[in-house]
């Protein structure tokens, strides 16, 4: 039998450490992943258009684009996967509302965040996210990957 293709997570964020902070939550949450980290949003931003992953988690304020200007990209793509974007700043929260409010699947995370806080942002219920049912609790740390992109 042909096991799942592995869980994509595409993370974006100009602090690398934030990226292996990430990269490590998600690796111990869950099995069969794959996360792609970029430090410019320019050059993630050339990743969705070769493949959708199953979750975007970006920072609003990056350089290359701007948070409003990836999300207006996102939504006129008409983009379906889940997106997470997290800052410091409150206007911020204001433009993923709204965005939100115009069909974008898309959720706020403020900045500083919680392990508790990140696991409710993607809906993550007894090791199983809402938006995913295929994947696991991870009891392997190992099978995880992790390709990392700087500018």
């Amino acid at each position: 039998m042909k096991s799942p293709r592995p869980f994509r997570i595409v993370a974006v964020d100009h602090e690398p450490f934030i990226l292996e902070l990430l990269g490590r939550l998600f690796q111990a949450e869950f099995d069969q992943l794959t996360v792609r980290s970029f430090t410019n949003s320019s050059d993630a931003w050339k990743e969705l258009l070769r493949a959708d992953p199953d979750l975007l988690i970006t920072e609003f304020t990056m350089p290359g684009l701007l948070g409003k200007e990836m999300l207006q990209r996102l939504r006129d793509r008409k983009a379906a996967y889940r997106i997470v974007v997290t800052s410091g700043l409150d206007e911020s929260e204001q433009t993923v509302q709204e965005f939100a409010s115009r069909g974008l699947n898309v959720r706020f995370l403020p900045k500083p965040f919680t392990i508790e806080s990140f696991r409710e942002a993607l809906n993550i219920s007894n090791g199983i996210p809402s938006f995913s049912p295929a994947l696991t609790r991870n009891g392997d740390a190992g099978s995880a990957s992790k390709t990392f992109h700087q500018p």
